[in-house]
Order: C-alpha cells, then structure tokens, then sequence
C-alpha cells in the first residue's frame, strides 16, 4: 500500500496561513554570517528576530544586517522574520532549509545573495523549483523575493517573464544610505529588504502598491547611481521587475507593481493573487489531513453518499470561511449575501472503494487591482 497523503494541485487557467495572525512571518536567507544576539526560539540553525536590536552591526554580514534594517524600518517592531544563521550552498537550498526549521512558518522568503546578470531566468526557476518542492513534501507554499543589479540601460533588462515563476518577486532598484561600502552592497543587492517588510504589514490580498498605505521607508531610491525616473521605472516594470518609482504631488518612492516573475496571463501573476492562494492551499490542507485514513461510507456501488460529500464540502468551506473570508481576504460580491468568496465541491459518483481516494475541488474569489484608472474631464453647462 502506497502511503497515505493529501495532494493539492494549483488549477491555473481559471480567471478569463491558518491564522490571519500568521501571515506576515517572513524569512531572509542571509548572504554570510549575521550575528545574532537575541531570538524568540533557536534550533541551532535558525533565529526568529522581531526586531533590528536582535542582530549585531559589526556581524560579518553587513549586507544581511542592512536587509534586516530594511525590514524593520518597513514593518516596524514586533514583525516576525526568520534567519538561518549561516549562508547556505545556494539560495534555492537556504530556502529549504530555512523554510523546514522554521517548521514551514513563512509566507515570504527574501534571498540577500543578488541574482546574477548572466542566467537570470534560470536563477528565478531554480528558485522556483526549490518552493515547489516544499507545497509538495511540507505542504508550505512561499512567496521569495530576489534582488538584482540594475542594468546600465533599464531597457536592456532581462526579461523575467519568461521565467514562469510566480512564486518568485524580483527586486530592481536600492536605497542609497550614504555609506559607500554599503551603498555598493544594496546597489547589487536591491531592496528586497523593504519590499518583504511591506509584505509583512499588509493583508495577502492588498497590493504591495496601493498608494494609500504610503510611500516606502526610504528617503532616496536609485537604480545603482542613476536617479529613478518614471522612464526607467517603466522600461524595468514591463520586463517583469517591482521597482520603484514617484507619483507626481506625492512624496517619496512607492513600488511600481505586485508582478511576479511570469506572464501577464497566468492567475498567480501578482503577489496578492499568489499569498491568497497560499493561504488557500495551507487552510485546505489542515482541513483534509484531518480526513486522512477516514472510513468513509460507500454506496452499493461503491461511490460516496452525497451525506458525506456534503460533509467535507462543508468542513473546507466552513475553515476557508473563518480564515479568510472573515478577514476579508476574498473579492466575494457585497451585494450578494450568498457569495463568500468560497466554492468547494466533492463528486459523489467517485468510487472509493476502488481508488482509496477523494477529490474535492476547491476555488476562491480573488479581488481585482486597479492599477490603471482613466477619468473623462471637461466642462458642462446643463444637467
């Protein structure tokens, strides 16, 4: 007998966390040796810090010590963050590990160590694979942000579309702090610090983008020397990159997108889309675990009483309910009392008996982003 599992698969195609509490937690994978001086729990491998006074600024890893005051800086005090105390082989490793110390607790994982320019697609689906890899073995789906040097000529960007990876968000654009030595550091790096920080504030489905919640925790943004200008922010947004960019009459620097690395088409192309459904897939499979080894009652033919289908349809909706739809998570309609956001349907004309499993299908209702808004202005005379 194979062994027992529970198996999610992401429908893609279909649009033409267990706590709300639980998902800002993050994870940075460091790019040398940070020193750590205070932690709320240490397995000998990983730290989980809630603030920049828990690390050491003569650490060896002046990179990562500027990423984590990136992140503070961003989702103040309190927030939850988890380092490995050392860096890993490589970052697709250091995301498996980090993210198994961590007992699968972080929804969004930032890689300090920069993207190179040479090979950045396969870098990004190498990434990829790595999280892939944890939804199916530690049924922990994350969110990774990756950093990378701006090009001299923004339109001369690789296009990270191509990558098809939306579980990955990449970073192009850094805060100047002044330090030369460190300047040079965030300037290969990104600021991958304070876009995980804006993460870790916001609710899954809010744009990391929405002008509202302010500007960045960030005087001065560059793409390396050069100064943001709307042309370059532009030219980097539409091969894929989150940069930052200036709105006229608004002070300060704001993030250009919520893209992740893959095409405009794909359902998990921004980051809200993606922690949705992340959160999506970790509330449904705490529910089914729970079913797993059940006796289930067949009929004479050996399908399942539409009773029992009823019944686990019921268990999901009813844990995606509080979840998520109670946060406010899912784009259901207010004018419509019966619509939440949730549909789960289990076919009763499957043969249990013959195949020791349950299918149930489980979709949730995004909310939609307006990123572009166009007003019809003149003058008028009459009604």
């Amino acid at each position: 007998m194979n062994l027992p599992y529970v198996r999610i698969s992401f429908q893609n195609g279909q649009l033409g966390l267990t706590e709300p509490t639980a998902d800002g937690v993050c994870g940075l994978i460091p790019d040398g040796a940070v020193v750590v001086n205070n932690y709320l729990e240490h397995n000998g491998a990983a730290y989980l810090i809630t603030s920049l006074s828990d690390v050491t600024v003569s650490g060896t890893d002046a990179l990562t010590y500027e990423m984590i005051r990136e992140f503070f800086d961003e989702a103040g005090d309190g927030a939850y963050l988890w380092i490995l105390n050392a860096k890993p082989t490589t970052s697709a490793a250091g995301i498996t590990s980090l993210q198994t110390l961590s007992g699968g607790a972080c929804r969004a994982i930032a890689v300090t160590t920069p993207l190179g320019s040479s090979g950045t697609v396969t870098a990004i689906q190498g990434l990829e694979a790595a999280v892939e890899d944890l939804e199916e073995d530690l049924y922990a789906p994350v969110l990774v942000v990756a950093g990378i040097k701006a090009p001299t000529t923004p339109g001369n960007a690789v296009d990270i579309t191509l990558a098809e990876s939306s579980h990955v968000a990449v970073v192009c654009g850094n805060e100047l702090t002044g330090v030369t030595a460190t300047d040079a550091l965030l300037d290969d790096a990104a600021a991958v610090g304070l876009l995980l920080g804006r993460i870790a504030k916001t609710s899954v489905q809010t744009s990391v983008a929405r002008v509202s919640d302010g500007a960045m925790k960030a005087s001065t943004m560059t793409f390396g020397t050069d100064v943001v200008t709307l042309s370059s922010s532009s030219a980097l947004s539409t091969k894929g990159y989150i940069v930052p960019r200036t709105w006229t009459g608004k002070a300060g620097f704001f993030w250009s997108s919520d893209c992740t690395a893959t095409g405009a088409t794909d359902d998990y192309g921004l980051i809200p889309r993606r922690r949705t459904i992340d959160k999506a897939f970790r509330i449904t499979y705490q529910t089914l675990v729970e079913q797993v080894g059940m006796q289930i009652p067949v009929t004479s033919d050996g399908t399942i009483p539409t009773t029992t289908a009823k019944s686990i349809e019921a268990a999901v909706e009813t844990a995606l309910e509080r979840g998520m739809a109670n946060a406010g998570n899912l784009g259901a309609d207010p004018d419509d009392d019966t619509d939440n956001g949730i549909k789960v349907y289990v076919d009763p004309s499957q043969n249990v008996v013959s195949t020791n499993k349950i299918v149930v299908d489980v979709k949730v209702k995004p909310y939609g982003y307006a990123y572009y808004l166009e007003a019809n202005l003149s003058f008028y005379t009459t009604d």
